[in-house]
């Protein structure tokens, strides 16, 4: 059966149609696709927060408990464990002073990371927390810059946006909680003293000179 130019022309009409409209329907499932991507990966980010912030929360009531009820000096904690940057604290003399012994570490995971650290423990005094004395400080750095101004958002910080500050650096000769110590690390770092929007705060994440940290106070001195 042999169609006329008008049964072509339809053909053809409703081939174009079927074109468009096919077109039309996948850049709106990928469309849908891609918001439904940004919407799970708010998702994957907030919960991690939570996540790290329950964690910080266990981290600060544990040594809390240690302090006030089996009378563990504030230089007498061992955060070493497997694969952990810190060593053995000798002067950790009960089983409630050995931290992860008593509690999980909190590993951020691989999509959170630009480049992956243990977390580190520091004497780092934050301008406006507590005395001049400086507190303990969880740090974790190697944190994406998504993930990083994720925490700051869910922290209420989000006008912080990551900001950067440097690291000064205040007498002493050592600023890390490691090994066995006689006495709190007398040198440490100072925070806030060239970015004011990081005084008071105990947990936050900002850039440093090797990329984005999370600082969290274990111990407000």
């Amino acid at each position: 059966m042999i169609t006329d130019r008008s049964d072509r022309g339809s053909i053809l009409f409703i081939i174009l149609i079927s074109i468009i409209l096919f077109s039309a329907l996948s850049y709106a499932v990928t469309n849908s696709m891609s918001s439904n991507g940004n919407d799970a990966s708010k998702e994957r980010q907030g919960a991690l927060v939570a996540s790290l912030m329950q964690n910080m929360s266990l981290l600060e009531n544990t040594i809390m408990r240690a302090k006030l009820v089996d009378g563990v000096p504030e230089h007498g904690f061992d955060f070493s464990y497997t694969g952990g940057w810190a060593s053995n604290n000798s002067a950790c003399t009960t089983a409630n002073c050995e931290i992860f012994d008593v509690i999980p570490v909190f590993e951020f995971p691989d999509w959170a990371l630009a480049t992956e650290f243990p977390p580190y423990f520091w004497s780092v005094r934050i301008l406006n927390v507590g005395t001049d004395a400086p507190e303990l400080v969880i740090a974790y750095r190697g944190i994406s810059s998504d993930v990083c101004n994720a925490i700051n958002s869910e922290l209420g910080l989000g006008d912080i946006d990551a900001p950067t500050d440097s690291w000064g650096w205040v007498g002493g000769v050592s600023a890390y909680y490691t090994g066995t110590l006689s006495a709190f690390p007398a040198g440490y770092a100072t925070l806030g003293n060239t970015n004011a929007a990081l005084k008071g705060l105990k947990s936050f994440c900002f850039s440093g000179s090797e990329g984005y940290y999370f600082i969290h106070v274990l111990m407000e001195r």
